[in-house]
């Protein structure tokens, strides 16, 4: 039993290992050699994910204005209030609710290439990855230039709080931003609630008529407005960004797309699978649960690596063979479940779009040089992503 229950732990180890740049750069070596450990099991983590016996993490204790907003996210509420929240989200970002915005996601990301593409370079994970689907879900909220103004930087700010939580420099950069985003959509919503246009915000508004269930206080929608806007570019960047860097290190998966562009959707889905963006869901157990080759107490945290789930041998055929053509993908990047991520259709589509924009348009789209990863938890992102699509030049000497 006890033995069992030691399984559920993660050892101290793991920890320092993908903490250190050994570790950031490759965790998958690291997460093999825990074996079929329930927190790197897919069955595992997919089974708590739906299993409401288990709770989502608890609020971080904290009196700042970052983590008491953070607290007030839909992936860290439960029960009732998570439910009325999750209801508002999942209606305005169904598959069938986002499809219409297919031609402004792909008017965006021709936009951003006419740009770029005369240019020859960029870092594509800042200049096109991070910019489309903050764009993106500024043109769904229909924000005026007020909110627009100085925006890219403030979720910079948030971004960097939530990358290196133990900095106070960064942590006090996430209170400013969040506190300004706050007042920023808060105004909004009001405007919005007095004036509803046909936009995401309205659409979020109109849903808590009280028809459906519990009605989310106003504090909580504006928290969530929030959460829309740091979601809504946080997932899909690092996905775009390490998802081309891995079809750019894999030139024959890449030859594939150019020569049958019917595989993109698979291949995002790969894309999402390989290198999954978000690292790490914690779950905690209500009560004390056996698990396969673990018993759990009641009380304790599973930090689940989606990284290693998505590489689970019991679940994927060659798991770390990188496949556009791979038929078998029940990959858990957006988790499942009660919290599965709710924007899921959105990002798709839009990691979609860009994929076949960038095949199409930059033909000779090549690395400029070897970027780095930053994290293996809470995301799993690039430092940068250098490329080039100019003609090859011969050296003059």
């Amino acid at each position: 039993m006890a033995e069992r229950e030691q399984a559920a732990e993660v050892p101290g180890w793991l920890w320092s290992a993908i903490g250190g740049d050994p570790g950031i750069q490759d965790p998958y070596s690291h997460f093999r050699s825990l074996g079929n450990a329930p927190a790197c099991s897919h069955a595992v983590a997919d089974f708590a994910f739906k299993d409401p016996r288990f709770a989502p993490m608890a609020p971080v204790p904290s009196d700042r204005p970052f983590w008491r907003t953070f607290n007030r996210w839909l992936i860290m509420l439960d029960g009732a209030p998570h439910s009325a929240i999750r209801r508002l989200i999942v209606g305005a970002l169904s598959a069938n609710a986002v499809e219409p915005y297919r031609p402004l996601v792909e008017a965006t990301v021709q936009r951003l290439l006419d740009e770029l593409e005369p240019i020859g370079e960029m870092d594509l994970r800042a200049q096109f990855a991070f910019k489309l689907p903050t764009a993106v879900i500024a043109e769904l909220m229909d924000l005026p230039d007020v909110v627009r103004d100085g925006l890219e930087q403030l979720l910079v700010d948030v971004d960097l709080a939530f990358t290196h939580q133990d900095q106070e420099e960064y942590l006090a950069r996430g209170d400013r931003a969040i506190t300004e985003l706050l007042a920023r959509m808060g105004r909004l919503i009001l405007e919005r609630e007095a004036r509803p246009g046909d936009d995401l915000i309205s659409r979020l508004i109109a849903g808590t008529d009280g028809r459906q269930g519990s009605i989310p206080d106003h504090e909580d929608l504006v928290a969530n407005a929030v959460f829309l806007l740091e979601a809504g570019h946080q997932s899909t960047m690092n996905a775009l960004a390490s998802g081309v860097y891995t079809l750019l290190v894999h030139a024959s998966q890449l030859e594939r797309l150019r020569h049958d562009p019917s595989l993109i959707p698979g291949a995002v889905e790969e894309m999402l699978r390989f290198n999954s963006p978000i690292g790490i869901v914690p779950r905690t157990a209500r009560q004390d649960l056996d698990l396969p080759h673990a018993c759990v107490r009641a009380g304790t945290t599973i930090p689940f690596f989606l990284g290693a789930a998505n590489r689970d041998p019991d679940v994927f055929s060659e798991p770390d063979t990188f496949d556009v053509a791979r038929t078998h993908n029940p990959h858990l990047a957006f988790a499942s479940g009660f919290h599965r991520c709710a924007g899921a259709a959105l990002a798709r589509m839009e990691l979609q779009v860009a994929l076949s924009a960038l095949i199409r348009r930059l033909p000779e789209l090549r690395l400029r040089r070897q970027p780095r990863w930053t994290g293996v938890v809470p995301f799993r992102a690039l430092d940068e992503l250098r490329v080039t699509w100019t003609a090859l030049v011969a050296d003059p000497q």
